[in-house]
């Protein structure tokens, strides 16, 4: 049996099959670091890999911490879009299109 570790735990983590694993973690605004690695039922450690989620705020389609001018031009390219978002953040009600919906989330948070 191996077990995965993130962040030097195995608590949390479950193996829905034989080759995945998933563990639910509560993302900050900001970046969010973890440490992921395997061991065997020897105790063989695999090498770490360091991985880095940033989660954004609503409407902060560049994440630099502020909803402005730059976050509504990026908006505006995935505009009546369905598919093949330029920003994936542009969908904010995740509805699979850029729409007024969107727009009023966008234009609540802007300046904030």
């Amino acid at each position: 049996m191996s077990s995965i570790y993130v962040n030097n735990s195995a608590s949390g983590i479950v193996y829905p099959t034989n080759t995945s694993w998933q563990i639910p973690v509560t993302l900050i605004v900001g970046a969010n670091t973890f440490t992921i690695y395997g061991k065997d039922s020897l105790g063989n450690q695999s090498p770490s890999t360091l991985t880095t989620i940033n989660r954004n705020r609503l409407g902060d389609i560049d994440g630099n911490n502020l909803i402005d001018l730059t976050d509504i031009s990026l908006f505006a390219t995935d505009w009546l879009k369905t598919s093949g978002f330029n920003y994936a953040l542009s969908n904010m009600n995740g509805d699979s299109i850029v729409d007024l919906t969107d727009f009023s989330i966008i234009a609540k948070q802007y300046g904030q």
